[in-house]
């Protein structure tokens, strides 16, 4: 409204008894309104590195674990056949042993010792333990702060910081373009100030 004169006029209308006056911000902005636009764009670039970060950071995290979990899987595989192979191992010992003392006993000989004092012997053997479980370490924190981000030589030249929601439609930047005006005293203003001018008109 404030780009039509007729929506002006009738704004104005509505403060009667009290001093009007039009500030009208055209041409280049004040110093400290491109500073403050300037913080505001390093702030929302900021942002967006922080969330890119984060994002990075958790990606690399289920990486890990899917990795880690991976490991596990495939050493309780290696485990499970060993332990497999063992299992039968020892069976295929026992049923040896077994034909071999009845075999003995058919002859007529007396049954030995000796097995008794191996299976002792293998039950004071310690279990092999599994190489990678010994290697495995715990993971260390990660405490990387996120990267600090500098405004650009073409953000540096930014006077206004570009908003997602524009200021007007196409619709309505289509259908009232020609009629934009810039405020005049006849229009109920006792004065029109060019802030960012710095002069009268």
């Amino acid at each position: 409204e404030n780009l039509l004169k007729e929506a002006r006029k009738e704004v104005a209308s509505r403060f009667t008894g009290f001093k009007m006056i039009a500030h009208v911000m055209v041409g280049e902005p004040a110093a400290d309104f491109k500073k403050k636009q300037q913080e505001l764009v390093l702030k929302a670039k900021q942002e967006a590195a922080d969330i890119a970060f984060k994002l990075k950071k958790a990606e690399e995290k289920r990486k890990k674990l899917v990795e880690k979990r991976t490991k596990e899987l495939e050493r309780a595989r290696k485990k499970a056949e060993k332990e497999k192979e063992k299992a039968a191992k020892k069976a295929e010992e026992e049923a040896k042993k077994k034909a071999e003392q009845e075999a003995k006993a058919a002859a007529g000989e007396g049954a030995s010792e000796e097995p008794a004092k191996e299976e002792e012997k293998k039950a004071e053997e310690p279990e092999e333990e599994d190489d990678e479980e010994m290697k495995e370490e715990p993971e260390p924190e990660d405490n990387e702060p996120p990267p600090k981000v500098e405004l650009a030589d073409e953000e540096k030249k930014l006077w206004f910081k570009k908003s997602v929601i524009p200021d007007l439609t196409y619709y309505v930047m289509n259908t009232t373009f020609t009629k934009f005006s810039l405020p005049e005293k006849d229009e109920g203003f006792d004065e029109v100030k060019y802030v960012w001018l710095n002069e009268k008109k």
